[in-house]
């Protein structure tokens, strides 16, 4: 059986935008106080599994990602690369936005939460993958 890297996927902390129930996508807001912290923990857990080995770190330049990833390889003493392809999709005019106000000017709102994704003109959508 072929060995396989161990992999580490982590999340960003909490944003203003996560409180507010905003969609993100490209846009940023930044970390809360909460979001600090879960970033500061992740490093904790990181350097309880992988102690002194050196990482392959790789994260979206978005600041809520980057920030996450400096803080949380911050006491393994590492930094993570950034690589725009990380990058969340964009929402397109949804960015900004939460659903209820999207709810009120699109039709599209009645989709599924993962359609609704994909659906807006100016975002990201199925037909580009």
């Amino acid at each position: 059986m072929p060995q396989f890297p161990e992999l580490f996927i982590l999340r960003h902390g909490q944003t203003e935008w996560n409180v507010l129930g905003k969609y993100q996508g490209q846009m940023d807001s930044p970390l809360t106080k909460l979001g600090l912290v879960q970033a500061r923990s992740q490093g904790k857990i990181l350097q309880a599994h992988v102690a002194s080995r050196k990482l392959q770190a790789y994260a979206s330049p978005l600041l809520r990602a980057a920030r996450t990833a400096e803080l949380a390889l911050l006491p393994l003493g590492q930094h993570a690369r950034l690589d725009s392809r990380l990058k969340e999709v964009s929402f397109g005019t949804r960015e900004g936005r939460t659903r209820a106000e999207i709810a009120k000017i699109d039709e599209s709102s009645r989709l599924s939460k993962f359609e609704r994704y994909f659906s807006d003109p100016k975002g990201e959508s199925f037909s580009r993958y």
